[in-house]
């Protein structure tokens, strides 16, 4: 999308801002708040911090997490293939490793060491995103540089089900079938399944290995890349005749697939195996002296397994046989909250939230050529966060959180060898203590044409097990690093035309990074450091419009400047990597007659670095997308997605992965319902 066709939609849809007639205002985006924390519903404050995405956006679209979350203002998406692979987003230049990510409000790690892969999670379970820009909120630990992600899962309200089914290009294919109904008198279960396949052979540019020398190109189809997922959520409510509620959630995941390696060096045999289990169970009591307490506890245990083979995987250390590599994590948290909220006569509440944790990493791999003994790492953690809000006066509240965090680590030590090096790792016990806090000042209330708010807050992100102590191949841990700090700030205001049809949002922001952990390679290995620091400025601007009752937009822009400030003469004042300075997105949504509904979206980045140095430069994209979906009866769609209409090449010169191009997706969802309604409490 050239910047010119950018431009004339904002033209566009500022003239929808000001010529919107009255009539009561549906906005693109659901603001509500999350169902699986206790929350103040009195405290309407301002909610330009936070983005809440509705299913409704990508439902029958095959889109990914990160096709998503990049079409809104401040966040970047980060792809290395098709659909499972390794996906990331960076928010207002923070790096996606600081990003906090949960679901149903349990902490979601890489038990690699690194940021959580995106890609990995199936949409089809999702029933809302609430993505929190620039702080992360104290019932989700208030801790994370850039914010936080919170994956709601499906919760049906009422008896009834649905059924979904796509096929698309690449061989992909998705079925997912969701069900709540009453089981007993005071039990309800919702339960949710889904499976995606993709083979992931489309057709790529290979270079042939020479990246600059285009003679010798031709066009491959990618190998090796198939994904395969097997996932679900299953929750039972019992209502208790006091008036409390208990929930039992059990999520489980599985996938396996390749790992097709780079362009020019396709693999055969290379891959990785995951599998995740999860148990949750909360206890909320019946509400007494305006407080709400919540009492739960999760555990969780997941495995990630990578394999390959070198005579036919040219990748890793040359040996003879088969090798496996990979860890499994057991992760156990018991958490509490307790919140007052505000009545007539106290303009004030106070939530607190306490929370344990233990954390326990074991090696499952057959390399003892690599990795010569047994390590095992081990993490405890206490944490508490508090947040009070103040309204003073009708129109203005002030809010304040802080968080404090300490963990005590173990390592279990021992001899690590390589072809090129033999090093130690003494076994140790770390302690750390680590806080953070926020103050906001919020001018109107959710319901107010004019809104604002100004924040600024310091948070964390404390190293990981793996990038402590952890040994891979290729990797070296580092015992020495520091937790990685940051400072968020933000000014903005929000504006409703008087119709309540149109809405105007500007947000400047502000993001400071010190201490930020940088894998440095020297030869075929690999260790982490405290390196980068850098600095990101930003205007942040997002019009919504529904000016008719047929026809519906977003526009969403993003202005910023993403600077290295670590000091180092090669990298000083160079622009951050995959940090675009201007990012454009438009959508727009027909309404057409015989419930057919027509959506065209375009969306542009501007050039960008791949590498600290700024060497590798990336050119400007632009892609194009459009949705066309029918409802012949009423719990029945069908929907036909393109991706990437114009085939634009995702490809640059220094992209190991290479992306599909033009995607084709046909999805059938139908609706199932029961004579007999069931309400949640």
């Amino acid at each position: 999308m050239r910047k010119t066709s950018s431009l004339y939609a904002l033209f566009l849809g500022l003239f929808c801002f000001v010529s919107a007639p009255a009539s009561s205002y549906q906005p693109v985006q659901n603001l509500g708040e999350s169902e699986v924390r206790p929350e103040a519903s009195v405290f309407k404050l301002s909610s330009i911090q936070t983005i809440s995405i509705d299913a409704n956006v990508w439902a029958g679209k095959n889109l990914s997490v990160v096709d998503v979350l990049s079409a809104y203002g401040g966040i970047q998406g980060h792809k290395q293939g098709g659909v499972g692979s390794f996906q990331s987003v960076s928010i207002r230049g923070a790096a996606p490793r600081g990003l906090k990510i949960f679901i149903d409000g349990v902490p979601i790690e890489d038990a690699g060491g690194g940021s959580v892969n995106l890609g990995s999670i199936d949409l089809s379970l999702i029933e809302r995103i609430d993505v929190y820009k620039g702080y992360v909120p104290a019932f989700l630990g208030g801790n994370g540089i850039g914010g936080a992600i919170h994956f709601i899962t499906r919760k049906k309200v009422n008896a009834g089900g649905q059924i979904a089914m796509s096929y698309g290009s690449h061989g992909f294919q998705e079925i997912a079938f969701s069900l709540s109904l009453p089981i007993a008198k005071s039990w309800r279960l919702a339960s949710a399944l889904a499976y995606r396949h993709a083979d992931n052979d489309y057709e790529f540019l290979n270079r042939n290995g020479t990246e600059y020398n285009t003679e010798d190109d031709f066009a491959a189809k990618r190998k090796n890349a198939q994904y395969t997922q097997i996932s679900g959520n299953h929750s039972f409510y019992k209502t208790h005749e006091s008036g409390a509620l208990s929930t039992i959630v059990l999520r489980h995941e599985k996938e396996l697939g390749g790992n097709p390696g780079k362009e020019s060096n396709q693999t055969e045999v290379a891959g990785f195996n995951r599998d995740l289990g999860q148990l949750f169970y909360s206890y909320e009591p019946a509400s007494f002296w305006d407080m709400n307490l919540a009492l739960s506890v999760s555990g969780q245990i997941e495995k990630s397994v990578s394999h390959s083979f070198y005579p036919l995987d040219k990748i890793g250390y040359p040996n003879n046989y088969f090798m496996e590599y990979g860890a499994i994590r057991y992760f156990l948290q018991p958490k509490i909250s307790l919140e007052l909220a505000p009545d007539s006569s106290r303009p004030w509440a106070i939530s607190l939230y306490a929370a344990g944790s233990a954390e326990r990493l074991e090696a499952r791999d057959n390399n003892e050529w690599v990795s010569a003994y047994d390590w095992h790492l081990s993490r405890l953690s206490a944490e508490g966060a508090g947040n009070v809000k103040w309204f003073l006066g009708s129109i203005l509240a002030v809010e304040i959180e802080s968080a404090v965090k300490g963990f005590q680590d173990k390592n279990s030590g021992g001899a690590w060898y390589s072809p090129i090096r033999n090093d130690s790792i003494k076994a140790k016990t770390n302690a750390h203590l680590f806080s953070s806090a926020r103050l906001a000042f919020y001018v109107g209330k959710a319901n107010s044409r004019l809104n604002g708010v100004a924040s600024l807050g310091r948070y964390y992100r404390e190293p990981q097990l793996m990038e402590q102590y952890g040994v891979y191949r290729n990797m070296m841990p580092n015992p020495d690093l520091k937790e990685e700090t940051g400072w968020m700030g933000e000014l903005g205001g929000s504006l409703k035309s008087h119709s309540e049809k149109s809405k105007l949002q500007i947000s400047y922001f502000q993001t400071h990074q010190k201490n930020g952990v940088v894998w440095v390679t020297n030869s075929s290995l690999t260790k982490p450091f405290n390196l980068s620091r850098g600095l990101t400025r930003g205007v942040e601007i997002s019009l919504e419009s529904v000016p008719t009752s047929f026809f519906k937009t977003r526009l969403e822009a993003t202005f910023q400047k993403a600077l290295d400030r670590s000091g180092e003469l090669l990298y000083s004042e160079k622009e951050l990597p995959e940090e675009p300075s201007k990012t454009y997105y438009a959508e727009a949504t027909f309404n057409l007659p015989y419930h057919i509904e027509w959506g065209v979206r375009a969306e542009y980045r501007s050039r960008l670095f791949k590498d600290r140095a700024n060497l590798q430069r990336i050119p400007p994209q632009q892609l194009y997308h459009s949705f066309l979906s029918w409802a012949p009866l009423i719990h029945t769609k069908l929907t036909l997605s393109i991706q990437n209409l114009t085939d634009a090449d995702y490809q640059s010169i220094y992209s190991a992965f290479p992306l599909p191009g033009r995607s084709y997706s046909l999805s059938f969802t139908q609706q199932i319902g029961f004579n007999k309604s069931h309400e949640n409490k």
